[in-house]
């Protein structure tokens, strides 16, 4: 079987707010603005998010198990 995959959002100074997080379905379709409250919503200051803003999207092994009881992200 082949090795599984998350895609993982990380943006800048993540690790100080809880990040890197598994990205929700279909984030890249969604609009720069919907994108910005998801982040606060999922712990990302707003005045973060001023200006010009990147964010790191990182694909990470997990384990076989690690997508039961979490249909968001499939």
């Amino acid at each position: 079987m082949g090795k599984k995959t998350v895609l993982m959002i990380d943006p800048p100074k993540g690790s100080e707010y809880g990040f890197p997080q598994p990205a929700p379905q279909n984030w890249g379709f969604w609009e720069t603005e919907e994108k910005k409250r998801w982040l606060v919503k999922a712990g990302y200051p707003s005045e973060e998010l001023t200006g010009k803003f990147s964010i790191a999207l990182i694909h990470v092994e997990v384990e076989d198990n690690y997508l039961e009881g979490r249909a968001n992200l499939l």
